[in-house]
Parts: structure tokens; C-alpha cells; sequence
């Protein structure tokens, strides 16, 4: 299979295969501590990490606590397979910054997907298993 053959041009829906560009992918270096809003010097908004008692963990209510976490802004490749992602505008907000810059064939999706399964099943697969009679 070579490079052309594995690409696509963008479709206007999000499918699965989809690379995008400009994608922030948020991590916890440490457990996460809660923070709040509060006013600084000039009047500014800061945040400050609230302090915990030893081996307190915060309540989180139902709409979530704020966190300080680190963002790296980079590629990514959607994988997920139902339509759910063009539905749920509440969590989605990393795809919807994002700049789609190519997406995966049929072929190229379906071995990349049979190459992610392989990576964390561990198992060996028939290569032949998406071949398509013709």
C-alpha cells in the first residue's frame, strides 16, 4: 500500500480516520488538585490551587471541579465509530478547535484499525481480514 493510496480528501462530517491538526491533549502530571477563582493585585482574575488536608481528595459536584492541567497542542486521529462525536457538543471542544488536514481511506482505516486492536489485544489476526471480493 503506498502513501497516495492511503488518503482521502476531507469530508465536511467528521469520520472515523480523520487526522486534525492544532488539537489540545490535555494530562495530569500529578493528582489533581482543585482550584479557585479569586482576585489578585489590579483587579486581576487568578486561580489558586485550594490546599487539601493530607489524603484528602476534593468533592467533585455535578458540574465538575477546575484543575490545573498541562496541554499539548498536536495531531490526532479520530477513532472513534459511532456518530456520537458530531452529537455531543459538551465534551468535543478539542475536535471542534481542531483543522482536519486528511483523512484515511477505507483500506487505510480498516488496517489501522486492525493494527490498533493487534497493539492492545496482543493477538495475532489473519492479514486477510478486511479483503473485500471483488
Amino acid at each position: 500500500m503506498n502513501a497516495a493510496s492511503c488518503y482521502r480528501p476531507v469530508d465536511l462530517q467528521l469520520c472515523q480516520g480523520d487526522i486534525l491538526e492544532r488539537v489540545p491533549h490535555l494530562y495530569l502530571k500529578d493528582f489533581p488538585g482543585p482550584i479557585r477563582k479569586t482576585t489578585g493585585t489590579g483587579n486581576r482574575i487568578v486561580y489558586e490551587l485550594e490546599e487539601l488536608a493530607p489524603g484528602a481528595q476534593a468533592t467533585a459536584p455535578e458540574e465538575g471541579i477546575l484543575v490545573p492541567a498541562h496541554c499539548q497542542i498536536t495531531r490526532a486521529m479520530l477513532l472513534t465509530y459511532d456518530c456520537e462525536i458530531d452529537k455531543d457538543r459538551k465534551h468535543r471542544m478539542r475536535v471542534d478547535s481542531a483543522h482536519r488536514v486528511a483523512s484515511l481511506t477505507t483500506v487505510a482505516r480498516q488496517a489501522m484499525l486492525l493494527q490498533f486492536f493487534r497493539f492492545f489485544a496482543r493477538v495475532e489476526l489473519d492479514p486477510g481480514i478486511f479483503e473485500t471480493a471483488e
